[in-house]
């Protein structure tokens, strides 16, 4: 599910290539299958989705209409693809047996709430975007590696969404994110040394 991100006539570029990355995501992760892809009535989003995708997706909108900050209709539309088409995917996702973007607003939320920078009306700015991705790389270590989740709470046991995933067997902790990283790197750049003395033995030979 893709997030309704706020963004005016100047920001289309940037959009489309959004839709574009999470369409070269989608191939690599799920093969032949159309990814299915719900996001709010913004006009842009339809279009974005079209150029891209084709139909070579599910694409569906969830129209709210507000009145004194209270939600009092909520509209689904099915953009590409038939009703069939939707109730397969549904059924075979685990979020939820409804079109919604409910889940992809609740992160949205968390990573605000989580990064200042993001936060509305902020004094905070990032002067480079390297320090912006910096951070979001920090939440998202946490989000997955060390916080529990109550929704993923099993009897006594309260999983990470890493645990539950299988990539953890327990919560970890920042020293061990930041000591992996560490290693991970200095096993990168081995790894690139190793290759480039193998292409110079090769040429010289």
């Amino acid at each position: 599910m893709v997030p309704a991100l706020a963004c005016d006539g100047s920001g289309q570029a940037q959009l489309l290539e959004h839709v574009r990355t999470i369409g070269t995501s989608s191939e690599k992760s799920k093969g032949n299958k159309r990814p299915l892809i719900v996001t709010d009535g913004f006009e842009f989003y339809e279009k974005a989705n079209k150029k891209i995708f084709k139909v070579g997706c599910l694409y569906a909108q969830v129209i709210k209409t507000r009145r004194n900050n209270r939600i009092i209709k909520v509209e689904r539309r099915e953009i590409i693809g038939t009703e069939t088409q939707f109730e397969k995917a549904l059924y075979e996702s685990e979020d939820s047996n409804t079109l919604n973007t409910s889940f992809i607003e609740r992160l949205n939320l968390t990573i605000r709430q989580a990064t200042a920078y993001l936060t509305r009306r902020t004094t905070c700015h990032a002067r480079r975007q390297e320090q912006l991705e910096n951070q979001l790389e920090i939440v998202r270590c946490y989000y997955n590696f060390l916080r529990p989740h109550n929704s993923l709470k099993f009897g006594k046991e309260t999983r990470t969404p890493a645990m539950q995933a299988g990539l953890a067997n327990r919560r970890l902790s920042f020293r061990e994110i930041f000591n992996i990283r560490f290693l991970l790197i200095i096993l990168d750049r081995i790894r690139k040394l190793i290759r480039s003395v193998m292409v110079y033995r090769t040429r010289a030979a």
